[in-house]
C-alpha cells in the first residue's frame, strides 16, 4: 500500500511540472528523509521522518509521520502526524496532521490548516483559514482569520488587520494586547459545522463512488477490448496521456463553439461536445482503468475487483482537502488523454 501511495502522489507531482530537472532528488521516500539542497522543480518527499530545507524552485510534497518543513518553495503541501512548518517561505500553505506547529515562517498569500491542535505563530499576507480541535494564534494575518474549533487562543503578540470569524458556542480567550480589528461569530457549532461536512462529503462520495463502480462493471462487461486496450498503455505514457488529455480538455469546447458558430460545422461542432460531455463523465473510470493496472495488475488478476479497489483509492483521495483537487484534475487530464489515444490509434 506504501508504494501505491507513493506512485499516485508522484502522478500528482507529474501534473504540477511535467518538465523536471535534477529528477533524482526531486522525489525521495524512506525511513528517514532528510533534502537540504537547492531543487529546480516541484518535489514530493515521503517517510516515517521527513526534514525539508533549502531552496525548490516548484510545489512542495511532503508527507510522513513526523514532518518538518523548513523551505523556501512556491507552494507547500503539508501532511503527517505531527507537523512543523518552522522557518519556511512560500506563496500558499496547505496542511494537515494531529499536531501542527506554524512558526518563524512567512505565508506571503493564503493558509488553509486542519488539523486537532494547531498553533500559529508566523506571519500570513492575506486570509487563514483553521479548523481545529484547539487553535492558538499568536502572529500577523494581513487579511481575515477564520476558526472552526472549540477552543481558540488568541495571544498577547496577534495582529489581524481583516476580521476574526468564529462559531458561536467557541471558548474564544483574547489577550488585552492582541490587535483584532473587528469579530463575527458564526452560526452553529463547531463540532456540528464540522461533522455536518465531513458527513455530507462521506455520503456524496459514497453515492457518486457506487454510480461509478457500476458504470465501469457494465464497460469492463460488454467493452472489454476498450478496458484491454487502456490497460495496454503502459507508465512510459504518463505524461503524453495527461499532456493531450489538458490540451483536450482545454481547447474542445473552443473547437466547438466556433464550429457551431458557422452554418456548415452545427452538426460537427454539436457531435464534438456531446463527445466532450462523454469523456468529461468518463474521465475518472478510465482512470481507474488505467492507474489501476499500472499499480496493481501483479497483485488483483480480476478486471472487476481491480476496478473496485482503484476507484474506491480514487474517490479516498478525493476527500482530503486540497490533494483532492488534484485528484480530480489528474484523473480529468488522464481520461481526456486516454480517449485521445484511443481516436489516435484509430
Amino acid at each position: 500500500m506504501k508504494k501505491s501511495f507513493k506512485i499516485l502522489l508522484i502522478l500528482f507531482m507529474f501534473l504540477a511540472f511535467p518538465v523536471m530537472a535534477d529528477e533524482g532528488n526531486l522525489y525521495q521516500a524512506g525511513e528517514t528523509v532528510t533534502s537540504e539542497s537547492e531543487l529546480a522543480g516541484t518535489s514530493f518527499f515521503a517517510g516515517n521522518k521527513v526534514t525539508t530545507k533549502g531552496n525548490i524552485d516548484g510545489i512542495l510534497f511532503s508527507a510522513g509521520n513526523m514532518v518538518t518543513n523548513s523551505a523556501t518553495s512556491d507552494y507547500a503541501f503539508v501532511a503527517g502526524n505531527e507537523v512543523t512548518i518552522s522557518e519556511a517561505n512560500f506563496k500558499d500553505g496547505f496542511f494537515a496532521g494531529s499536531i501542527l506547529k506554524i512558526e518563524s515562517s512567512n505565508i506571503e498569500r493564503d493558509l488553509y490548516a486542519a488539523a486537532s491542535s494547531i498553533t500559529l505563530n508566523s506571519n500570513v499576507g492575506r486570509n487563514a483559514f483553521l479548523a481545529a480541535a484547539e487553535v492558538t494564534v499568536n502572529g500577523t494575518v494581513n487579511g481575515d482569520l477564520t476558526v472552526y474549533a472549540d477552543i481558540i487562543n488568541i495571544d498577547s503578540d496577534t495582529v489581524i488587520t481583516g476580521t476574526l470569524k468564529y462559531p458561536e458556542d467557541a471558548r474564544i480567550t483574547i489577550s488585552e494586547n492582541a490587535q483584532v480589528n473587528a469579530k463575527k461569530t458564526v452560526k452553529g457549532s463547531s463540532k456540528d459545522l464540522i461533522k455536518i461536512d465531513i458527513r455530507t462529503k462521506i455520503t456524496d462520495m459514497l453515492f457518486s463512488y457506487v454510480n461509478a463502480l457500476l458504470v465501469a462493471i457494465v464497460l469492463i462487461a460488454l467493452f472489454a477490448k476498450l478496458y484491454d486496450k487502456i490497460a495496454e498503455m503502459g507508465k512510459d505514457k504518463i505524461l503524453s496521456n495527461i499532456g493531450f488529455g489538458l490540451l483536450a480538455l482545454l481547447f474542445v469546447p473552443f473547437v466547438s463553439i466556433i464550429l457551431m458558430v458557422t452554418m456548415a460545422g452545427i452538426s460537427l461542432g454539436l457531435l464534438l461536445m456531446n463527445m466532450y460531455v462523454l469523456a468529461f463523465c468518463l474521465s475518472t473510470i478510465f482512470s481507474s482503468f488505467y492507474y489501476g493496472n499500472i499499480i496493481f495488475k501483479d497483485k488483483i488478476k480480476n478486471k472487476y475487483l481491480l476496478v473496485l479497489v482503484t476507484l474506491l483509492i480514487i474517490y479516498v483521495l478525493r476527500l482530503v482537502p486540497f490533494i483532492g483537487g488534484l485528484v480530480t484534475l489528474l484523473c480529468l487530464c488522464t481520461g481526456f488523454g486516454l480517449v485521445v489515444s484511443l481516436i489516435r490509434r484509430k
